[in-house]
């Protein structure tokens, strides 16, 4: 049996990353926030696993999936989640030199002043897959 998935929408919001859960079987959404990506991810965990255990405790008819906790968590990022990590092992202004895209216009990307337009988030990503390309053929 294929096992089952639970999309999360993580994005940055006002000094912290935020979660939420998209996934109907859990009768509800889990959200979560933390100041780092780690955290974040760890606080999700405990509190989906403490979601599943509140609903079977409750008497609630969850799939059996759910209730014995087989499924992996797919992650879906905004750009503004996506280069808030980044800056952990580059700068704005080298993503600015690989994408061509202006620094204050990232700035603003990062921070969720504005939200990129497919083509754009997609330049962005492409930029930070050649900064680590290029790191790693230094080794």
């Amino acid at each position: 049996m294929e096992m089952k998935k639970i999309l999360v929408h993580i994005d940055w919001c006002d000094k912290n990353y935020g979660a939420v859960t998209d996934c109907k079987e859990l009768m509800g959404v889990v959200a979560v926030t933390d100041k780092t990506m780690l955290g974040l991810k760890s606080s999700l965990l405990e509190s989906i696993d403490f979601h599943i255990d509140g609903l079977v405790n409750d008497g609630e008819h969850i799939p059996e999936w759910l209730a014995t906790k087989n499924f992996e968590i797919v992650y879906d990022y905004t750009l503004s989640a996506i280069l808030q990590e980044s800056q952990r092992f580059t700068t704005l202004a080298a993503i600015s030199r690989a994408t061509g895209i202006k620094h204050a216009q990232l700035s603003h990307y990062a921070n969720a002043v504005c939200r990129p337009r497919p083509a754009q988030r997609k330049k962005v990503i492409d930029g930070l897959h050649s900064i680590g390309q290029k790191c790693l053929s230094l080794g």
